[in-house]
């Protein structure tokens, strides 16, 4: 009689190998080792776990590996927990994060149906305005408003009635290749809503507006109705984009202002060029102008190599906060 190296059992040695392939599920080879030793060892003369317990270390493996995954899933904060997951300093970091971006919606005076993003920061220094050109929608902003965020300013970019998601006013569809005359100027109450909407959420500080293109001119336009506006920026300004003209209103706008134009667009450097000329409401040393060769019409601006169109509207930001 000889003992089972599993179970300690005393079986009939010219039955040892029976026992460990039905009761163990050895392998041939693993038998063999087993014999060699006299019954008293596993392969390669190690000792063996136990029976039903050789292959608990693997299970118990497994196990821990599933309660992480249904952690993650379900709790990722439980993981702070054990410090697997990076808590940060609860500051804006330098892509504005994504916690607190967030999809808006506003009604117009006109009944409009303005939808909006709006990336909220947790310093409030102030808060931005982003109004794009035709044809685009406010993901064109998205870089630049990250951007804003992290450097502590609220920024709200919103599509103009016709683009992206603004598609409805008082239920009847607008769409961007049926928009009367009428429409276009409505871009007007468009940003107004956004001006209005930051005031009813309470966000903070100052209020600058950004517009790029026919964009700018419904900026400055909206910033003329409200005294809020503490600063505009306002790239490729035109004379006349769709019925929205600037040179009418212009003199009646009295806080900074910073225009941007490429030297090669003729529309944008007129515009800046009149508008030099007709702010006369800006306070002395308030109008600030950049231009710039081959950087583009509008929002294109901001992806132009050698024109740190980001660093000049920083620098704008600041002054806007200090005056």
């Amino acid at each position: 009689m000889v003992e089972c190296p599993e179970c300690d059992v005393q079986v009939k040695e010219k039955n040892l190998g029976r026992h460990l392939d039905r009761s163990h599920g050895f392998s041939p080879s693993e038998i063999e080792d087993a014999m060699g030793a006299n019954g008293t060892k596993g392969p390669k003369g190690k000792a063996r776990g136990k029976g039903p317990y050789r292959q608990l270390p693997a299970v118990m493996a497994l196990v821990v590996v599933l309660l992480f995954l249904v952690a993650y899933l379900v709790a990722p904060q439980g993981l702070d927990l054990l410090g697997i997951r990076d808590q940060g300093d609860g500051s804006d970091d330098g892509d504005g994060g994504t916690s607190d971006i967030t999809p808006v919606t506003y009604t117009t005076t006109d009944g409009m149906e303005v939808h909006g993003t709006l990336y909220k920061s947790t310093n409030g220094k102030g808060t931005v305005i982003l109004v794009h050109g035709l044809q685009e929608k406010k993901d064109v902003w998205d870089d630049l408003a990250r951007h804003i965020k992290g450097n502590g300013y609220n920024a709200l970019a919103i599509d103009l009635r016709g683009h992206g998601e603004s598609l409805f006013k008082n239920g009847t569809r607008i769409d961007i290749s049926t928009m009367s005359p009428e429409d276009f100027l409505g871009f007007v109450d468009d940003v107004s809503g956004a001006v209005n909407y930051s005031k009813m959420m309470g966000l903070p500080g100052k209020v600058t507006i950004i517009g790029a293109s026919i964009g700018a001119n419904a900026a400055l336009r909206a910033a003329v109705r409200d005294s809020s506006v503490r600063g505009l920026v306002l790239l490729s300004p035109g004379l006349n984009y769709q019925g929205l003209t600037i040179e009418d209103v212009a003199p009646n706008y009295g806080h900074l202002v910073l225009l941007i134009a490429c030297n090669q667009d003729a529309a944008g450097k007129d515009g800046v060029t009149i508008l030099q000329s007709t702010m006369t409401g800006v306070p002395q040393g308030g109008l600030y102008t950049e231009l710039g060769d081959n950087i583009g019409h509008g929002t294109q601006m901001l992806n132009s190599p050698g024109f740190d169109s980001q660093g000049k509207i920083d620098i704008f930001l600041e002054r806007v906060v200090s005056a």
